[in-house]
Parts: C-alpha cells; sequence; structure tokens
C-alpha cells in the first residue's frame, strides 16, 4: 500500500502473491498466490489481517498473475485463470468465482485465444483483453455476459485497461 511516500507491505514477507483486486469498500483486498495452485483465494484486510480465504471448486491456477476483479456488491468476481499444458505454452481464460461458495465457471473457453485483464462494467458485464498468440495474432477487447457467457466485439487492435464508474470500458 503506498500513501504519500510510505510504503507498506500488506501480506507477511515471503507470501507468493501473483494477483489481488479491490473489494468496494477500499480497504479489503482479494489476493491470489502462484504460480502453482493452491486452491484458494484469501480476503485481506490493508492492515494485513487475513478475513478468510474462498477455497476454489474446481480449484484453478493463476500464473503469474494476469487480472482480476470483484464484482461491485463482493459477492463474485473474475480472475485470470492460467493452464499449462505438459507440452505446450500456457493458455489464460477468463473464470468467474462465486465468493461465497468457491464455485469457479468458465466465462471464456479454454484453449482457444489467450484472455486477460477482465474489468467489470457492472454486476452482469465484464470487459477483457483476448491476444491471438504467435505470428499475426491481433489484440482485441471485448464484453462477456456473466449470466450466459456470450461474447461481444467491442473494439479490434486495442487493450481495455479498466471501467467508468457508469460502466464503460477504458481502452
Amino acid at each position: 500500500l503506498v500513501d504519500g511516500n510510505d510504503i507498506r507491505a500488506i501480506t507477511e514477507a515471503g507470501s507468493k502473491v501473483v494477483d489481488a483486486a479491490w473489494f468496494g469498500n477500499g480497504g479489503t483486498l482479494l489476493v491470489a498466490e502462484g504460480p502453482v495452485p493452491t486452491g484458494l483465494l484469501a480476503v485481506v484486510d490493508v492492515d494485513g489481517t487475513v478475513r478468510g480465504s474462498v477455497p476454489l471448486r474446481p480449484s484453478i491456477g493463476f500464473g503469474g498473475g494476469y487480472g482480476m476483479d470483484v464484482a461491485p456488491g463482493g459477492r463474485s468476481a473474475v480472475v485470470t485463470a492460467v493452464d499449462r499444458p505438459a507440452l505446450g505454452a500456457e493458455q489464460r481464460r477468463i473464470v468467474h468465482v462465486d465468493l461465497e461458495t468457491g464455485v469457479t465457471r468458465d466465462l471464456t473457453a479454454p484453449g482457444g485465444p489467450d484472455e486477460d485483464h477482465p474489468f467489470f462494467l457492472d454486476r452482469d458485464r465484464v470487459a477483457f483483453v483476448e491476444t491471438t498468440p504467435g505470428e499475426g495474432g491481433g489484440v482485441r477487447t471485448g464484453v462477456a455476459s456473466v449470466i450466459d457467457g456470450d461474447v461481444l466485439d467491442v473494439a479490434t487492435g486495442v487493450r481495455v485497461v479498466g471501467a467508468t464508474a457508469d460502466g464503460r470500458p477504458v481502452l
């Protein structure tokens, strides 16, 4: 946490935090450790107090951390799940997490283009970046429905970097 010129660690030294997202209260974080899957997400206050953990069902990995966001109201999150096939390059997809039950479900399909850096636009829509790997691969911003996973193309050649308070993607 940075306060003026003071930098203060929130988690203990030696923790393997690879990604984090703020809850709406501005004082609590959802934290993922990695790169090896741990099977859970931690909920940590800015003073370092661990409020609890969310066991993930099924478990997913976070790799080196490619973005996550907590939904308005704090009951769910979207994360970038990382798969590491034995003989292939890592693959990234967007996964919805119910923070009350720990149930995870894919919002984007595994095995296709890489998706990462999700941002809630509202409780029902998530903007994310899709990158097609390899020579001639491209980048685009899409919006996925949390309800049914339908994806709408928003912009080709640009990345989403955030969302406005009124639910518009910032490209």
